[in-house]
């Protein structure tokens, strides 16, 4: 979690630097195993992609459920896939 605030900043230069715009800013506590709150409120935000600065263990929680609460749909109710963002954290394998 420490971890992720402290990508915060350089996530949110590069994201202005990219002419984006940030849209939400959810957090979460350690021991977080229902994400459904933080989900919803991206949602209704419509971003175009989600960065999950996540240990894999947080990832195994937060990813599934993703999909289960149907972050993006399009304005015909359709289904998308949604673009994730991550950090070299995901690739530990410890």
């Amino acid at each position: 979690m420490k971890y992720s605030i402290g990508v915060r900043p350089s996530f949110e230069h590069e994201i202005t630097a990219l002419g984006k715009e940030l849209v939400a800013n959810e957090r979460y506590e350690v021991g977080d195993t229902d994400f459904r709150i933080q989900i919803e409120a991206i949602k209704k935000k419509r971003a175009d992609a989600i960065f999950v600065p996540a240990s894999p263990d947080e990832l195994m929680l937060i990813l599934p459920q993703i999909p289960y609460y149907e972050l993006k749909e399009d304005k015909n109710k359709t289904k998308k896939e949604e673009q994730l963002l991550g950090t070299e954290s995901w690739l530990d394998k410890n």
